[in-house]
């Protein structure tokens, strides 16, 4: 076997292994990555806290001494003129006297180098540090919500899609038997078993079978597309999911889901932060007086100043300000911590109404839940024992469909309730802002 045909082997491999992967089922945990990767308002946020962060570094700076360096050339050429003596040819234009002519030409040059370094400032630089720190840990905070919405958005969009999913396959299945009853309909009207109302209302059955498979399909692909759209893929495209989805009853703990709620949620987070940020008076701090020390060397090419010169330099700034402006802001910065206390009270207030109703939620979906299921088995037995009277002639065709109506809308029922129920614990997750497991009994 030569180079070639072994390099052909492997490529081929990575291909049928390329196709495999991509002919597998998605889960929701690999949707929830697909869409993070894929989202734009996740790479703007996370664009934007790159932002904040060199702003951090940047007011970080002021604490540091800053270096300088420079210079300057100049060409010159420059003539004066004096009476009596003449050098040159006198300019009659100008003087009937004798002249002088001096003449003069050079390139002069300086080089400097110098340090600056503030001693002190009134805490104006520390104060902007700590500002730079809230606007990065804003914009950090800012990303996690986008992210946790996200997930949350790419969770209730799966569970809708494999709902809608599940659903196409229980409409095939009723397809299906209206089929068979159709053909079993049929044969019973030739053998005089049962009379033509029965094969006839046997095809009206078939029909509404029909439509609603139709209904079904035309929601699974709306679905689906909006999934697609969540995760970065084209609405169109075909995508197969797949999760198994069990049913297990749970007991939360209200009170520690409301305080965790309290304590996790990123917009509690957020307005602290803007809290701790509106409290950093940078107004006060601009009034006071800066320090600073200059240091450096020149080096120049002419005795003007020197050609060598060392200097050091101590400045002193006493801002002048306007009492009438620092005591607007001054009000204004107490009337924003007023709005952001009221803020605070409102936004718990929200998130109280928000977990306490998605805590109702859940329980309402595992008391449907356990009640559907049981409404399936009983459906199950009933259009069992239609079917076998049906069959035995001592039965209608009327009470056997009605007793598949029954059984698929028993069916359509739980699949509603587990998947509202599994769409109640994601709620829940997101309204506190934890895992389910932590906040069970």
């Amino acid at each position: 076997m030569n180079i070639k045909q072994i390099s052909f082997i492997i490529i081929s491999l990575i291909l049928l292994y390329g196709i495999a992967r991509a002919s597998e089922p998605l889960n929701m945990e690999q949707c929830i990555e697909m869409a993070k990767r894929n989202n734009q308002s996740i790479d703007i946020a996370k664009t934007q806290l790159k932002i904040y962060n060199s702003k951090v570094q940047e007011a970080r700076a002021g604490k540091f001494p800053s270096f300088k360096a420079g210079g300057t050339l100049s060409q010159y050429n420059y003539q004066s003129g004096y009476e009596n003596v003449s050098l040159r040819h006198p300019v009659d234009s100008i003087s009937n006297f004798p002249q002088i002519y001096l003449g003069r030409e050079g390139l002069e040059g300086e080089f400097g180098v110098g340090i600056e370094q503030i001693i002190y400032d009134g805490g104006r630089i520390d104060a902007q540090i700590l500002v730079a720190k809230t606007e990065e840990e804003n914009a950090r905070l800012n990303l996690i919500f986008i992210e946790e919405n996200v997930i949350y958005n790419v969770k209730i969009a799966f569970y809708s899609a494999l709902k809608a999913k599940e659903k196409v396959t229980l409409s095939a299945e009723n397809l299906k038997s209206g089929e068979e009853n159709l053909k079993l309909s049929l044969s019973l009207f030739k053998l005089g078993i049962v009379p033509e109302v029965d094969a006839i209302s046997a095809e009206v059955a078939l029909a509404r079978a029909k439509m609603l498979s139709n209904q079904a399909r035309n929601e699974y692909e709306k679905a689906r597309g909006n999934l697609n759209m969540l995760i970065g893929k084209e609405i169109r495209e075909e995508i197969e999911i797949d999760e198994k989805v069990i049913y297990i009853p749970i007991k939360i703990n209200e009170e520690l889901a409301l305080n965790k709620a309290l304590e996790n949620r990123i917009e509690m987070k957020q307005l602290k932060v803007s809290m701790e940020q509106g409290q950093i008076n940078i107004t006060e701090l601009s009034f006071s007086p800066t320090i600073s020390a200059n240091a450096g060397y020149i080096l120049r090419n002419y005795d003007s100043m020197g050609r060598k010169n060392f200097y050091f330099e101590v400045g002193v700034n006493f801002p002048v300000f306007n009492i009438l402006a620092y005591k607007a802001k001054s009000e204004r910065a107490e009337a924003t911590q007023d709005e952001s206390e009221k803020q605070k009270r409102l936004l718990e207030e929200k998130i109280k109404l928000e977990t306490v109703n998605a805590l109702l939620d859940l329980n309402s979906a595992q008391e449907n839940t356990e009640v559907a299921n049981q409404e399936v088995d009983l459906a199950k037995l009933a259009l069992k024992i239609s079917e076998e009277k049906y069959r035995q002639g001592v039965g209608n065709i009327l009470e056997l469909t009605t007793a598949q109506l029954s059984l698929i809308k028993a069916q359509t029922d739980y699949l509603d309730s587990i998947y509202n129920y599994k769409i109640a614990i994601a709620t829940i997750e997101h309204v506190s802002g934890t895992k389910i497991e932590e906040i069970q009994y």
